[in-house]
This record gives structure tokens, sequence and C-alpha cells, in this order.
């Protein structure tokens, strides 16, 4: 019952954020989008911040979901999979962008939302190697949200670096004459935020 108390709260929330960002709503607003009294919101969620996070981990629990329940065994297909999976999503649910820059750009002083930023980019890269089969590459952690975030500063954004003898990242050309270069530049793609290139051909034969 508790938990499903607080999974309908804290989807509640996601989309008051999602609508207004999270400056704007007022206490008031966001009891009203939680479902729930304001005793029973301060009860799990007893401050903004709190508010904020919670939402944060509903949203990222839908968003692997969405990305990697299912997903065909053959990494090309899984590839293809991921690429329409996440503009499906973009589509449809980031209208205002991505809700995790959003939030740390709103209180950059929480380092638990940052903290929340790196695990929410570090999860998806190893679930997005793992399905579409880059052995011998890893995703290099995110650099800190305070200091990479684009309205916070410079940035150098974390990609798979293939470990291979050459010890660098196949570069575009590669990319389109070999499937295993293909895959990588597309997770490249994913993990640097950057929307996935849907005109890449699909894999023939």
């Amino acid at each position: 019952m508790r938990d499903s108390i607080k999974s309908e709260i804290v989807a509640g929330l996601e989309q008051a954020f999602v609508r207004q960002g999270f400056a704007k709503p007022g206490v008031d607003e966001l009891r009203a989008a939680a479902g729930v009294s304001l005793r029973t919101l301060y009860k799990y969620y007893p401050s903004r911040e709190a508010m904020i996070l919670g939402a944060l981990e509903h949203r990222h629990g839908r968003y692997l979901e969405r990305l990697f329940d299912g997903l065909p065994t053959d990494p090309p297909e899984a590839l293809d999979a991921i690429l329409q999976r996440v503009a499906d999503w973009m589509r449809r649910e980031t209208s205002r962008g991505c809700l995790f820059h959003g939030a740390v750009a709103a209180v950059p002083e929480s380092a638990a939302l940052q903290d929340l930023l790196e695990r929410h980019k570090g999860e998806i890269a190893r679930r997005a190697t793992a399905a579409v089969d880059l052995h011998g590459c890893e995703a290099e952690p995110h650099p800190h949200p305070r200091r990479s975030h684009p309205e916070l500063g410079p940035q150098r954004r974390g990609r798979p670096a293939c470990r291979q003898a050459t010890g660098r990242l196949p570069d575009r050309s590669e990319a389109i004459t070999n499937d295993h270069g293909r895959r990588t530049a597309a997770v490249d793609r994913l993990l640097s935020n950057r929307r996935p290139d849907l005109r890449l051909e699909p894999r023939r034969g």
C-alpha cells in the first residue's frame, strides 16, 4: 500500500515538473498533481528537493523500461530498436528538454541531483553497450554535471571509449563501413545527449 501511494505521488509530481518546470509549481499545485493531502505529500517527500528526486527516480525507471525491455537479441536489431524508442520518447516526453538536466540547472547546488544524473547516464551507458554487444568498449564516466551541464559551463561529454588496439573510438567514416563501428557511433550519439540519427541506414540482408 505504501509503495503504491509513493508511486502515484511521484508519477503526478513528474508530470507537474514536465509541464511547469521546477521553479513555477507551488506546493498546492504539486499536492494536486500528486493526488494526495498536503500532510501525506510531506510525509513521503518532506521538501521540494525530495519531490524532485522522487519524480526523477520514477522517470529514470520509466526511461530504462521504455528503452531496454524486450529488445531483440540480435545486436544490430537491438540498436535499431533503441534508436527508435529514443526518438519516440523524445517526441512524446521531452517537449521541454531533458528533465534531468533541467533539474540540475534549476538546483545546481544539489549534490543528490548531480549524483542522480550521473547514475542515470551511467545506467543507460551500461545497458546500451551490453544490448548492442559492444564487447571491448566501455562508457567513460559522465563528467560532473555541475561542470559539464551546457547551462553551467564548458563540458566534455562522456561517451563509449572503444578499447581496441588503436585505443580510440571509430570515426564517422569508419562507422558507416562496418557494423561494429555503426553501433559504436550510434551509442556515442545516445550517450552524448544528441538526438539519435534515425537516417542511419538500416542493416540489410
